[in-house]
């Protein structure tokens, strides 16, 4: 047994797979990415119609997902941290290109207010 280039033991004559630039924490990536692909879209689409804000949230992760494995792929970045950054980048431009008046909760219906219909 020999010790291999990364710092791990390797029978003689086996190559070594490992890596002296991994991260710290490996799995720390995974939580940021699946943290930003279910709460970014959701805030970016908080406060419009229900079905509109689905649809802009779906609009937000399927375009964050594609900048991000495009730019992945042409630039040679980690995809990740790519993917994580043009969906964060998609929710601002995307956010800021549909902006509307937020929702007034003044204009919902308040049922204690609406009279029931009389046969008169």
């Amino acid at each position: 047994m020999t010790r291999g280039s990364g710092g791990s033991l390797a029978l003689s004559g086996q190559r070594t797979f490992t890596s002296n630039h991994s991260p710290a924490c490996p799995g720390a990536l995974g939580v940021y990415l699946v943290f930003t692909s279910l709460i970014v879209p959701a805030l970016a689409a908080a406060g419009r119609v229900q079905w509109r804000a689905l649809g802009l949230a779906w609009l937000i992760g399927a375009v964050g997902y594609a900048l991000g494995l495009l730019a992945s792929a042409l630039a040679d970045l980690p995809s990740g941290p790519a993917i994580v950054w043009s969906i964060a980048v998609s929710a601002l431009l995307i956010g800021y290109l549909l902006r509307s008046k937020p929702l007034d909760r003044t204009d919902a219906v308040d049922p204690a207010r609406v009279r029931p219909e009389t046969g008169n």
